[in-house]
């Protein structure tokens, strides 16, 4: 074995860890290419954008604003943290195309081109069967710490439940609608306590009941509520499940849908949310 695919086993081994990410990018710099630089800075910066993440998911949203209104003049840290993102910007356009040429083909997974702490590390999964039956071999070839659904039945939730894999997923995100079943049959292992940020397109109220009354998804700090067809149209339930509870306590970071109203507005107002950060909706 290389020096370089030793180096790459040790983070396929330890996707979670940063260490080896940026032993590996020191490599690159002394022994690589001009490409290869190009990743060891793309490394760097992700894993440094990834702490800050950490202690607030919402600036990374507030980041975008920055570049358009000239924020970052007013706010050194700011200005720094928007200069790292234009810099992965471009590094992720001039990388995407090659690493994504390395990834094999595999059965009912599509890889996201998206890089997270310098490596595509994002998959999408028909169903929860593909990935009962296929996260092993995702894993052997990319450091997965993303993945989204495009449908998942009470049944296939089950089999992902089973899956050592899901305990290394730290971004979830649903395609098609999901019910209270679904989630409690997640919700039945602690391998989703390491689950940081939840994306649903279509979920039920029920759903996110049961999520936000729950106490296995306990590393939720972000909750996206994204593309909702119609579901939560003059219906603030979502609010009204969340204001209170012990999900609700640990978010930093809420994205609504669209269709809330005042109503569901009054009902957030009178509740605590200690470490909400950021709340983003829109209108």
């Amino acid at each position: 074995m290389s020096d370089r695919d030793a180096l790459l086993a040790a983070i396929l081994a330890n996707p979670d860890e940063d260490t080896p990410r940026l032993v590996y990018a020191d490599w690159l710099d002394e022994h690589g290419d001009a490409k290869d630089k190009k990743h060891a800075q793309l490394i760097r910066a992700q894993c440094e954008l990834a702490k800050l993440d950490k202690e607030d998911p919402s600036e990374r949203l507030f980041t975008v604003s920055a570049c358009y209104l000239d924020w970052q003049k007013r706010d050194p840290v700011l200005g720094k943290r928007v200069k790292m993102e234009a810099l992965v910007s471009n590094l992720h356009m001039s990388l995407r195309k090659s690493h994504m040429a390395r990834l094999p083909e595999i059965p009912d997974i599509a890889w996201d081109e998206s890089f997270n702490c310098g490596f595509i590390g994002s998959a999408r999964f028909q169903d929860g069967k593909a990935f009962a039956e296929r996260a092993a071999e995702v894993c052997r070839a990319a450091p997965l710490r993303s993945v989204t659904f495009r449908e998942l039945s009470p049944a296939d939730a089950a089999l992902v439940a089973n899956s050592p894999y899901l305990s290394q997923v730290h971004h979830l995100t649903f395609f098609e609608r999901v019910n209270s079943a679904v989630m409690k049959a997640l919700a039945s292992t602690d391998r989703v306590g390491g689950v940081e940020s939840l994306h649903f397109h279509a979920p039920t109220a029920d759903a996110l009941a049961e999520v936000a009354g729950s106490t296995s998804w306990s590393g939720i700090t972000v909750l996206g509520l994204l593309n909702i067809r119609g579901e939560f149209h003059d219906d603030d339930r979502v609010l009204r499940s969340l204001a209170g509870s012990r999900l609700g306590s640990q978010l930093k970071c809420l994205w609504p849908s669209a269709s809330v109203t005042s109503a569901g507005l009054r009902a957030m107002a009178k509740a605590a949310w200690p470490e909400l950060r950021g709340f983003f909706s829109r209108w």
